[in-house]
C-alpha cells in the first residue's frame, strides 16, 4: 500500500479549476442575461411594429377604398357601391380603434385625433351625400367632402412616415443591444481563454519532467527493460504514480522469470508428449499390421473349412438326421459371418495401413457404380433409393469412398422397419471447408445416448441383436476410418422410430498429383 500526504498539487489544481469554472459561470450567466434582455426588448419592438404596421396598412388600404368607391358613386350612383363604402368605412372604424388602444408619443397622438375627426365629417358629409339618392333616386348636388377626404389622407400618411422613422430607430436600437452584447461575449470569452492559458500552463510545467520520465521507462519496458525504475521522489500523485510504477515493473521482471521457467517446462512436457505420440503411432501401426497379418493369415484356412463344409454337405446331407443337419447349419452360418469378420478386419486395417489412392472424380459416378453393386440387396428390401441433383467433383480415394457410401447403405437396408416401405436419401451439401454427403432412411432409428458409440469397433446396439439382424459391428467403424483419412469426420442425427441422417465429411484441400498431359 503506496501511503503519501494529501497533494499540494492536488489542491492547487482543484482551486484553479473551481476559480476558473466560477469565474465561467458568472460571466457566462451575466453574458446570457444581457442577450435575454437585448432579445426580449428586439421582440417586444418587433410585435408592437408588426402590429401597428398592420393597423396602419388597414387603415390606408380602407380610407383608399372608400375615397375610390366615393368617386365611382358620384359617376354612376349604385346601392351596391353604398354598401362597399360602409364596408370599408367599419375596417377603418376597426383599425383606428387598434391604433387608439396603443401607446405614442405627442406627435403620433396628435396625428390620430387629427385622423378621428377628419374621419367623422367624412362619415357626415357622405351620410347627407347619399341620403338625398336613397330618398329621391337622384343625386341633387356634387359631393361636398373632398377637402376633408385630402386632410385625412394627408394625416395617415403623415402617420405612416412617422411609424417607418421609428422601425428605423428601433432597428438602430436592436443593432446597438446586440453590438454590446457580442462585445460582452467577446471579453468573457477572451477572460475565460486567459484563465485556461493561465491553467495550462501552470498545469504543464508541473507534470511536463515527470510524464517525460514515465514515458522513456513505459519504452524501455517495451523493449524488454521490465526492471527499469523511475525513482521519483515526490509526495504527490505524481510521486504515488511512479511508485507504482515501479511496482509494477519489479512485477513484470518477476513474472518474466516465472514465463520463462513455464516455458522451459512445457517445453520439455511437449517434447514429451511428442516421444509418447511417436510411441502410440508406432504402437497403432504395429497393432493394425498384426490384425491385418492374423486376419490375412485367418482367411486360407477358414475358405478350406467352409470349402470342405459345403462338400460335406453336399455328399452326406441325405445321410444325416434332422439334427445333424441343424448343427451342420449353423456351423456353416458362423463360418460366413466368420469370413465376413476377417474381410472387414482386412477392410479396417488397409485403411489405417496403407496411403489414400487420391483422385479426382464425379461423386455421382461412384455413388451409382455403389448402388448397382448393392442392386441385389436394395431389390431383396423393396427398398427406394433416391439421389440428390448436386453431386461435385471431389479428391478422394474411389474406392475408399464407394466403400463408405456401401457401409451407410447397408447399414440402412439392415436395420429398416419391416411395416412401412423403406426410403433410403443420398445427396451432397457444399459446406466452407468440406464436401458433406448425407445417407438418410426411415429405419428404426437409434437412440441419442448412442449416438457416440456406434462408430465404436465391434460395437453392436441391443435393438440389433433382438431383431436377430445381421452385422459385425464394424462397418461404421470402418467410415469413420475412412473419413478421418480424408480429413473429414462423420456424424449422426437419429431418434427411435424416426430414421437416421449420416453425415459423411470429405476436406476440399486435399492435395494430389495430377499428371499433365504431355506426360500422359
Amino acid at each position: 500500500m503506496i501511503k503519501y500526504k494529501m497533494p499540494n498539487f492536488t489542491t492547487k489544481m482543484m482551486m484553479s479549476y473551481l476559480l476558473m469554472a466560477l469565474i465561467a459561470m458568472t460571466l457566462g450567466a451575466g453574458s446570457v442575461y444581457s442577450m435575454k434582455l437585448s432579445l426580449v426588448r428586439s421582440q417586444d419592438r418587433l410585435t408592437e411594429n408588426s402590429e401597428r404596421t398592420f393597423a396602419e396598412h388597414g387603415l390606408h388600404d380602407s380610407a383608399e377604398k372608400r375615397r375610390i368607391t366615393e368617386r365611382l358613386f358620384s359617376e354612376s350612383p349604385d346601392l351596391k357601391l353604398i354598401d362597399r363604402w360602409e364596408s370599408a368605412d367599419k375596417n377603418f372604424s376597426r383599425y383606428l380603434k387598434i391604433l387608439e388602444s396603443m401607446d405614442h408619443d405627442k406627435p403620433t397622438q396628435k396625428n390620430l385625433d387629427t385622423i378621428k375627426v377628419a374621419n367623422m365629417k367624412v362619415v357626415r358629409n357622405w351620410n347627407s351625400y347619399v341620403g338625398d339618392f336613397r330618398k329621391t333616386g337622384q343625386l341633387d348636388s356634387e359631393y361636398q367632402g373632398a377637402d376633408e377626404i385630402e386632410r385625412l389622407e394627408t394625416a395617415i400618411n403623415k402617420l405612416v412616415n412617422s411609424q417607418m422613422r421609428l422601425i428605423r430607430d428601433n432597428e438602430k436600437d436592436a443593432i446597438s443591444d446586440f453590438s454590446r452584447t457580442l462585445n460582452l461575449t467577446l471579453v468573457i470569452s477572451t477572460v475565460i481563454l486567459m484563465i485556461g492559458l493561465f491553467v495550462a500552463f501552470y498545469l504543464s510545467s508541473t507534470l511536463k519532467k515527470p510524464l517525460a520520465q514515465l514515458l522513456e521507462g513505459t519504452q524501455k519496458i517495451s523493449k524488454g527493460q521490465l526492471g527499469h525504475k523511475i525513482e521519483l521522489e515526490r509526495t504527490d500523485e505524481i510521486g504515488a504514480l511512479t511508485t507504482a510504477f515501479d511496482d509494477m515493473s519489479t512485477e513484470l521482471q518477476k513474472r518474466e522469470n516465472d514465463i520463462h521457467k513455464y516455458v522451459e517446462n512445457l517445453q520439455s512436457t511437449k517434447a514429451l508428449l511428442e516421444t509418447y505420440s511417436h510411441e502410440l503411432e508406432s504402437k497403432n501401426k504395429e497393432l493394425e499390421s498384426f490384425i491385418y497379418s492374423v486376419s490375412h493369415d485367418l482367411k486360407s484356412p477358414l475358405i478350406a473349412i467352409q470349402g470342405f463344409l459345403s462338400m460335406f454337405d453336399h455328399e452326406f446331407k441325405d445321410n444325416l438326421s434332422d439334427k445333424a443337419q441343424y448343427y451342420l447349419s449353423r456351423i456353416q452360418i458362423n463360418g460366413r459371418q466368420m469370413h465376413i469378420l476377417i474381410k472387414q478386419l482386412l477392410e479396417l486395417s488397409k485403411v489405417g495401413q496403407f496411403e489414400n489412392n487420391l483422385q479426382r472424380v464425379d461423386s455421382r459416378r461412384l455413388v451409382e457404380e455403389t448402388l448397382e453393386g448393392l442392386s441385389l440387396q436394395i431389390e431383396l428390401k423393396h427398398a427406394i433409393v433416391k439421389l440428390g441433383h448436386r453431386w461435385p467433383e471431389i479428391v478422394c480415394d474411389p474406392s475408399r469412398f464407394k466403400q463408405a457410401i456401401a457401409n451407410l447403405v447397408d447399414n440402412a437396408l439392415h436395420y429398416n422397419c419391416d411395416h412401412r416401405e423403406l426410403i433410403i436419401e443420398i445427396g451432397s451439401i457444399e459446406l466452407d471447408d468440406y464436401w458433406r454427403f448425407q445417407v438418410s432412411d426411415n429405419g428404426m432409428g437409434i437412440d441419442p445416448k448412442y449416438h457416440d458409440r456406434i462408430f465404436d469397433i465391434f460395437e453392436r446396439l441391443g435393438s440389433a441383436h433382438d431383431l436377430n439382424q445381421d452385422g459385425t459391428g464394424m462397418g461404421l467403424a470402418i467410415v469413420r476410418k475412412i473419413a478421418e483419412s480424408h480429413d473429414g469426420k462423420i456424424t449422426v442425427e437419429s431418434r427411435l422410430s424416426a430414421g437416421s441422417k449420416f453425415y459423411f465429411d470429405i476436406s476440399k484441400k486435399l492435395a494430389f498429383f495430377e499428371p499433365s498431359k504431355a506426360e500422359a
